[in-house]
């Protein structure tokens, strides 16, 4: 009897232990749901999520300019009640993204990129909602409406053959996002033009640009102004066509237009940018007094100087194929100067240099060009990791001059180098005589030593003034009849850019008459396209942006593709680890489970 009031009284206990860890259990459960519900109420009932970015190169992390005007954002819903009515509940920004349908594997990665970039948002804040559309869903009569209307806001669409079971078909897809907020609406370009690039890399660089092109347009939805890009004329810049490609692809983002310094008598607060491109003609007093005057009120100015007057069409019509270049006074020198620049007067030539054609014969009359490296059109990359030229391809610059960067100045300047010649290369002072035999030096190293010199530098800071001693009465006079009184200094935080080529910003003309331009940046003699247009763009928003945006620019996601032949060679030994490490995962769990239990019930 004791033997069995002993199992009695241990079966007592095991089944008080069992219904003590049932109501310990129950009590758990009870407990995170009222956590639950009390996280959810003190958020507003907002959805919040956290997560840990273990990738390599910080795919799932946003950057600070990113968080920034996320931030800002969020202040200004909650502050003023803006939002659109019927969004959601709390109001706030709505995505719409068009990449909704049947299209190729490239289309589905740029769709699931974006869908995680926006949740990546919706964890930063509450104010952001999305949903993804189908543009050809519907009866063909709600189609033909919906396309209309997308391309009155500029939305259209990418052609493409999908492959079908009766064979190949054409379809379009809109890889476009329309950002909405308190009755504004921004379309959103999610994939980059093709150019010379192959399909990946332009998935991979319209995946890369995803985070910056939504930033910017909340940021431009935040802001509620375009900001403004002025090119100044009167001293023969680049003409309007000669930079169209430029002005183009600037202007969903930026109102763009010209000012003529001789004809006013200020340069408006209302620019924000002001760009010189290749002067050749002096500034006089009275327009420089307006570039310093509007640098110390906090402008931004992207010079592109030439400081030697020669072309390739100089050298076909100078004197028995030669040519003795002069150099250019914009009398632009010695504000330069004062800001701690010096363009000098001279030359680079660099073995690492793009290419032109030169008539190497006659096969049945005919002219046989072949094409020769051009040691004074350099093909510039840069080592800095600055945003506005991170992860560039080549840029070419042609007949450009070194910037001297160790001009001394009584404010605190940083100078930072975006290009450089290669360190094969050498500089010519003027004058020298040049000659398309030049072309035949280029394989002598021994003719190019001194590099790398400087070639465009950007300059930030507090800029001094050029008039600090030296205003006039007439001067002070015309600030005070604008209600501006003279400044020496200007604030923290100025920004200017200097370029050493003026035909950077200059877009080839294809077609005067129909005035049909090459895209900026291309080689019409090697068929190359190189990025000018992205570091000038880069350029512009950097000056532009107060917020840090531009560094989610350079962010670089890699683009890691398989190895076909590793993949095809390797295929049975992966399939057998695919179907065998789980099942015996499994079964050593199980093994596991049951020596657990068959130990403690022995005890």
């Amino acid at each position: 009897m004791e033997v069995e009031g002993g199992n009695i009284r241990d079966m007592k206990m095991k089944n008080s232990r069992k219904a003590a860890a049932f109501i310990n259990l129950g009590l758990l459960f009870i407990a995170l749901f009222f956590i639950n519900v009390l996280v959810n109420s003190s958020l507003g009932g907002l959805r919040r999520y956290t997560y840990f970015d273990l990738t390599e190169d910080k795919r799932f992390s946003l950057t600070e300019g990113t968080d920034r005007i996320l931030q800002k954002m969020t202040e200004k819903i909650e502050n003023s009640n803006e939002g659109v009515e019927g969004d959601f509940e709390q109001g706030g920004i709505f995505i719409q993204v068009l990449l909704e349908g049947d299209f190729p594997a490239n289309f589905k990665r740029l769709q699931e990129s974006t869908r995680e970039l926006l949740d990546e948002f919706r964890v930063k804040t509450g104010i952001i909602e999305y949903a993804f559309m189908d543009v050809n869903d519907g009866t063909p009569e709600e189609v033909t409406d919906r396309v209309e209307s997308l391309s009155k806001i500029g939305v259209t669409p990418t052609m493409f053959r999908l492959k079908e079971v009766s064979g190949t078909a054409e379809r379009r897809v809109f890889p476009w996002a329309i950002v909405r907020f308190a009755g504004q609406s921004i379309p959103v370009n999610l994939l980059e033009e093709q150019g010379q690039l192959g399909a990946d890399a332009v998935l991979n660089k319209s995946i890369n640009l995803l985070e910056f092109k939504f930033a910017q347009a909340i940021r431009k939805l935040y802001d509620n102004r375009r900001q403004v890009v002025a090119f100044t004329k009167g001293h023969g810049e680049l003409t309007e066509l000669q930079t169209k490609d430029l002005r183009r692809t600037i202007r969903p983002n930026y109102d763009h237009g010209s000012i003529s310094l001789e004809q006013s008598t200020y340069i408006p607060e209302e620019i924000d940018l002001v760009v010189v491109a290749k002067p050749q003609t002096p500034f006089s007093e009275k327009e420089k007094f307006q570039l310093d005057q509007y640098v110390m009120n906090g402008g931004k100015v992207i010079w592109l100087i030439d400081k030697v007057g020669v072309s390739l069409d100089s050298l076909n019509y100078g004197s028995e194929g030669t040519f003795v270049p002069r150099p250019i006074e914009t009398g632009l020198e010695d504000l330069f100067f004062k800001y701690g620049i010096r363009f000098e007067p001279g030359l680079i030539r660099d073995m690492q240099s793009s290419k032109f054609p030169l008539v190497v014969g006659q096969t049945g009359g005919q002219p046989q060009m072949e094409l020769f490296n051009w040691p004074y059109h350099t093909l510039a990359v840069s080592a800095s990791q600055h945003p506005t030229v991170k992860s560039l391809d080549q840029v070419n610059f042609l007949f450009p001059s070194k910037i001297d960067t160790s001009i001394q100045t009584k404010t605190e300047l940083t100078k930072t180098v975006l290009f450089s010649s290669s360190v094969n290369s050498n500089e010519q002072f003027i004058p020298v005589r040049l000659s398309f035999d030049a072309v035949h030096s280029v394989g002598d190293p021994n003719l190019f030593r001194g590099g790398p010199y400087p070639l465009a530098v950007l300059v930030e800071g507090t800029f001094p003034s050029l008039y600090e001693n030296r205003i006039t009465d007439e001067m002070r006079a015309g600030l005070a009849s604008i209600g501006q009184e003279f400044k020496t200094r200007s604030d923290e935080g100025g920004k200017m850019i200097f370029v050493s080529d003026g035909d950077l910003a200059a877009n080839v003309i294809s077609d005067p008459q129909n005035e049909r331009v090459f895209p900026l940046g291309y080689n019409r003699y090697d068929k190359r396209q190189y990025a000018n247009r992205d570091f000038l763009v880069n350029a512009i928003e950097y000056m532009m942006d107060d917020y840090g945006l531009i560094d989610s620019r350079g962010k670089e996601l890699k683009l890691r593709l398989l190895d076909v032949q590793k993949t095809r060679d390797q295929k049975t030994y992966w399939q057998l680890v695919n179907l065998l490490v789980p099942i015996v995962f499994i079964c050593l769990v199980g093994l596991g489970f049951f020596l657990w239990r068959r130990y403690n019930f022995s005890k």
